[in-house]
């Protein structure tokens, strides 16, 4: 089982870089993105639903780091 290290949104020459832990929350107000990021998280451990979520409509790419005990793997995903 791989677990998400880091999630890194792209958009233009802006990032934001998220690092998880092992015990990880997410919590803010209303409108401000948890239920985006909780959608790309599922998405980059292999949902085959779109990205396509009110939210992610102005970030250009995902890249994650994912690993388990053997292995890591750096992925990129870009969508239009």
């Amino acid at each position: 089982m791989f677990k998400v290290e880091v999630i890194r949104f792209n958009h233009s020459e802006d990032f934001q870089e998220y690092k998880l832990s092992e015990h990880s929350f997410i919590y803010g107000k209303n409108t401000r993105g948890k239920t985006a990021f909780t959608i790309v998280i599922d998405y980059v451990l292999g949902s085959s639903d779109k990205l396509i979520y009110q939210g992610l409509d102005n970030i250009d790419s995902v890249e994650a780091l994912l690993k388990n005990e053997m292995e890591e793997i750096k992925m990129a995903m870009i969508w239009p």
